[in-house]
């Protein structure tokens, strides 16, 4: 099996927990391959959230 590259850390990963404290859904926009769904998918886990993530 091959091992994953470390992730680039998200400089808005905390922005975006402190957003989801406040409000039940945060908009992550931007261009493709810009790491989107992987900072929503380390939010929910860092807030314990088994929420709904949708993405498309």
């Amino acid at each position: 099996m091959t091992q994953r590259p470390p992730l680039i850390p998200r400089l808005v990963a905390e922005r975006v927990v402190e957003a989801l404290e406040d409000e039940p859904v945060a908009l992550l926009h931007g261009p493709r391959q810009a790491g989107k769904t992987t900072l929503a998918r380390l939010a929910q886990h860092a807030e314990g959230r088994l929420g709904r993530l949708l993405a498309g």
